[in-house]
């Protein structure tokens, strides 16, 4: 399939079916590197498609965005909020506005279904960040009272990404 894709890209329908194969293909296999590789193919053969773009490859990219987006948001997930908080907010902020600017980028495909996952997934982002800062590891050696003001300042800091979540 990949010698197929590399010697004809053209017609675009059956280049983008053998992507969607690779990608299939490299899921099976669990080759996730691979996978994301062949979803950023499907993804950019119909962003330079030009005319040639048709309602097949362009509802397959679709797909792939959301695809990328769904992996994208399941990586920020992973990343917990440990001390020093400024690093590890640093690193999930980081790769929240990447996940984020994927699922804008899917969201504009213009198909209801995808945009109303694509949604539900940025939700679902803002949802876990702000659980995540409620969740942060405290600091060791706080005494009570500063233990019960620190978890007041860390509730304020999680409310407008909930809030987000919610609209």
């Amino acid at each position: 399939y990949e010698q197929y894709v590399k010697a004809y890209p053209r017609p675009l329908d059956r280049a983008m079916l053998a992507r969607s194969r690779l990608v299939e293909i490299s899921k099976d296999r669990g080759d996730t590197q691979k996978q994301v590789y062949w979803l950023h193919e499907i993804v950019a053969a119909d962003d330079g498609a030009g005319a040639a773009r048709t309602d097949a490859s362009h509802s397959l990219a679709a797909h792939s965005s959301l695809t990328l987006a769904t992996l994208a948001a399941a990586d920020v997930k992973q990343l917990h909020l440990t001390l020093p908080l400024d690093k590890s907010v640093a690193r999930k902020k980081a790769a929240m506005e990447q996940a984020i600017q994927q699922l804008n980028k899917t969201m504009g495909y213009g198909y209801s279904d995808i945009d109303t996952a694509a949604t539900y997934q940025l939700g679902d982002l803002y949802r876990d960040f702000g659980q995540s800062i409620l969740d942060s590891e405290r600091p060791k050696k706080l005494s009570g009272f500063e233990l019960e003001q620190y978890n007041l300042l860390i509730e304020e800091q999680a409310e407008p990404f909930i809030d987000q979540a919610i609209k």
